[in-house]
């Protein structure tokens, strides 16, 4: 088995506040939860997505973030991101998009077509997983 990974996933919809990102994210985690439970050890919002008392909040990103964490593989990460293209495509909004980040490395699936997504997703996955391999190395 490879190295455990955090993957961010951030929701964004043009002039939703924080409480729209929150739901949105929660439905995103929870279509996560049922693709990749066996896969997952965790999946979350990061530290921080709720803010402390007496403060004026977190930025919009943080609320609609899902942090997974899951072993690393290129298959494991392919079904992160099929996911989050599925929860998207359900989508009666066209301006949301879902942002995907692993360490250093980011990409934005939005109304593009599936085929323009496949080919940014496998450019992703390719990289992640050649990082990986040379972090093992």
């Amino acid at each position: 088995m490879g190295n455990v990974i955090e993957v961010r996933l951030s929701v964004w919809e043009e002039d939703a506040d924080d409480e729209v990102l929150r739901k949105l994210a929660g439905y995103l985690r929870d279509d996560l939860r049922e693709s990749v439970a066996s896969e997952a050890t965790s999946s979350n919002y990061p530290d921080g997505a709720t803010a402390p008392l007496d403060t004026r909040g977190v930025d919009l990103e943080t609320v609609g973030t899902v942090l997974v964490t899951v072993q690393s593989s290129v298959e494991v990460l392919a079904l992160i991101v099929a996911t989050a293209q599925n929860w998207l495509r359900r989508s009666p909004t066209p301006d949301r998009r879902v942002r995907v980040k692993l360490r250093d490395r980011e990409v934005e699936l939005d109304a593009a077509t599936p085929a323009q997504q496949q080919q940014l997703v496998d450019l992703f996955a390719a990289d992640a997983a050649a990082a990986d391999d040379r972090e093992q190395a």
